[in-house]
């Protein structure tokens, strides 16, 4: 049988661990496990422009009005990298509606599991050029990202700028927060061959011309795991002569995520975001309710039991009870008759 005192030991042990492994689980575990993963899921991104105009490069000839896709595929390095850096190449392949390829982009970077932030490390490029700085956002937000400004790098003008919180939405069920990015024209790099005057409205059989890109970016983020559901992206790129004049227009399109990549993104999203509310909130709040309960009860005053025989002493006092061998015992009290005695009625 367990004692009171054995019942106060139970309870406050197993009030104690639950509150303890309540503060655990909110302090240790979810901040150590809430990270990003070191191999990229998902791993493909689908853009699609419609009514783009491009240079096609091939034939020098200007398309207006045409549909053109772009696809980001993500590789993790798996001899880069650690606990808490990932290290990701990404592949960007821009085509027209026949499949001919426009333009390609390919570049590596490092970044921390859970701030998203760029790291200088791991033979990070840019294209042809090695060693570039890509300060800021890399792939992904923060985990638990907050409506406030980021730092993020534009792969396109190779800069670092500001991506402004402009408020908070919803995508597919999800509650998400909104930022926007806008960088100015920036000198990309200049054409190695000369183009004809002609195409720039010049005179001239070869021109000299120089590359220049402007962007405008919206990110639709999931904040919990600070991974981006829908993007929206206008890049324009034209070239400019020596006298700084725009000539031509050889990119103007407004990227947006393929649909089927939205619910994918916003599934995954919405997994994290579920297991993070367990393990930090829900759980916790469980386990902290226990131990405050189990705690509370074994402060109560335990209930003393009392044996049969204590009941039946207190009803039946030991005084009271006739001894054996005494000779009065089972006699009934006299009876007294009016007008005689005691001896009397004896006799």
């Amino acid at each position: 049988m367990r004692t009171p005192h054995g019942r106060q030991v139970t309870l406050v042990a197993a009030g104690s661990f639950a509150l303890i492994l309540a503060a655990l689980l909110r302090l240790y575990v979810y901040p150590h496990s809430a990270l990003h993963p070191r191999e990229p899921y998902p791993a493909t991104v689908h853009l699609s422009a419609a009514g783009a105009t491009y240079f096609d490069w091939a034939t020098l000839r200007l398309r207006v009005g045409e549909p053109v896709y772009r696809t980001a595929i993500l590789q993790a390095d798996p001899f880069a990298g650690d606990g808490d850096t990932a290290v990701w190449t990404e592949l960007t392949t821009t085509n027209d509606r026949s499949g001919a390829r426009i333009d390609y982009q390919e570049r590596k970077v490092g970044f921390d599991r859970r701030t998203g932030v760029s790291r200088s490390c791991c033979e990070e490029y840019v294209g042809a050029r090695r060693g570039v700085r890509q300060a800021g956002l890399a792939f992904r937000w923060p985990i638990d990202a907050r409506p406030v400004a980021y730092p993020f790098f534009d792969p396109v003008t190779l800069r670092e700028t500001r991506m402004r919180y402009t408020g908070e939405q919803t995508v597919r069920g999800l509650r998400v927060h909104r930022y926007e990015q806008d960088t100015a024209p920036v000198r990309m790099e200049d054409v190695a061959d000369p183009l004809p005057g002609r195409i720039l409205g010049l005179p001239g059989s070869a021109v000299r011309v120089a590359r220049f890109a402007e962007t405008s970016r919206v990110y639709w983020v999931e904040p919990r795991s600070g991974l981006p559901i829908r993007v929206e992206e206008h890049i324009r790129q034209t070239l400019r002569t020596a006298d700084d004049q725009e000539r031509l227009v050889v990119l103007d399109a407004t990227f947006r995520t393929a649909e089927q990549d939205v619910e994918l993104f916003a599934a995954v999203a919405g997994d994290f975001a579920a297991w993070a509310r367990a393990v930090e909130t829900t759980a916790p709040a469980v386990l902290a309710g226990l131990g405050a309960v189990m705690l509370a009860a074994s402060a109560l005053p335990g209930r003393r039991r009392r044996s049969a025989a204590a009941q039946d002493e207190q009803e039946v006092p030991g005084d009271d009870l006739p001894e054996a061998g005494d000779p009065d015992h089972g006699a009934g009290p006299a009876r007294v008759v009016a007008g005689q005695g005691v001896d009397d009625v004896d006799r």
